[in-house]
């Protein structure tokens, strides 16, 4: 490949500025840092690019069944009361939900008792959820709702599926560092390319996605991104999926179109009943939680290669 087709820029992670080429998609090229194995995709896909893809995305995509979908979304629910017990077994009093969609994870802290905060960069999504959150939704980015909203902290931070889609993890973490408690909680969830699935379905795996999927991440160097921006990884898990059939079906035919086809004749066909149960599915995602710490040191190894966090 001629040199000017690799990625400009130093990796966000490790600051390393050697890439290995992956795969093409979609007009896109994923690279790969040699030295903390985070992935981008390249070029970076500009301001505009991002708008009309979200644009496209509420209208007719993935998020347009997420938002239409009627029944309750047990994926979120599960979260919730994964959070709520590492809480002692209690809602927080405050939580900001990063990239909230229509709010249902919101809606169930809610009625546990918790002060409801969301962002959300898609305008029609976020007039869903702050009509149900007391207008506690804002639409734009969280630099924007920081900048706004400065001195404000919040007890548990979450991140569902965000961190992979932001053009600037760095200030992304370290914005979320200023507005979470000194004791609180950061909870993330993001593709793992350390995943037994990336390594069986190489560039056929579902999270390629570029413009929507920017930087994908590994357990390794999510945590060392963590420890970059003042955090420090706690517990990092494989995220099973309990997926409504019916609900699963719909998003193949946006992520998995081979699936799609066989499941076609077959899933509309179903009993009611049959369609609303829940199964566990795994894509090779990753929940990550993270405390913040008010000291940190990052030292480069022997050879000079890789960041030690002490």
């Amino acid at each position: 490949m001629p040199p000017d087709e690799y990625p400009a820029h130093s990796c966000p992670v490790c600051e390393g500025h050697t890439w290995q080429p992956l795969h093409r998609k979609n007009g896109f090229r994923y690279f790969r840092c040699t030295s903390c194995r985070l992935e981008i995709t390249w070029p970076l896909p500009t301001e505009a690019q991002i708008a009309d893809y979200y644009k496209s995305q509420t209208e007719k995509a993935s998020y347009a069944v997420r938002v239409n979908y009627p029944r309750e979304d047990s994926v979120h629910r599960k979260i919730a009361e994964w959070v709520i017990s590492l809480n002692g077994g209690k809602a927080p009093q405050t939580i900001l939900d990063v990239g909230c969609l229509d709010g249902r994870l919101l809606d169930i802290f809610k009625e546990k008792g918790a002060t409801t905060y969301g962002i959300e960069i898609q305008s029609d999504a976020a007039a869903i959820a702050g009509k149900k959150h007391d207008g506690r939704i804002s639409n734009g980015t969280i630099e924007q709702f920081a900048e706004k909203n400065e001195g404000q902290r919040f007890d548990v931070v979450t991140a569902i599926g965000v961190i992979e889609h932001v053009p600037d993890p760095v200030s992304f973490l370290k914005t979320i560092r200023r507005l979470i408690s000194s004791d609180g909680l950061l909870v993330l969830q993001t593709p793992n390319t350390s995943s037994s699935l990336h390594s069986i379905m190489g560039s056929h795996w579902p999270p390629y996605v570029p413009i929507e999927h920017i930087y994908l991440f590994s357990a390794r160097n999510l945590a060392m991104l963590l420890d970059k921006c003042g955090f420090e990884m706690t517990e990092c898990k494989n995220h099973w999926k309990w997926l409504q059939i019916e609900f699963f079906y719909l998003m193949t035919e946006l992520f998995m179109p081979f699936a799609y086809k066989l499941l076609r004749p077959i899933v509309p066909r179903l009993p009611e009943a049959v369609k609303t149960m829940s199964v566990p599915l795994y894509s090779g995602e990753m929940l990550a939680t993270a405390n913040p710490v008010s000291g940190y040191k990052r030292t480069l190894d022997s050879k000079g290669k890789y960041w030690l966090y002490t």
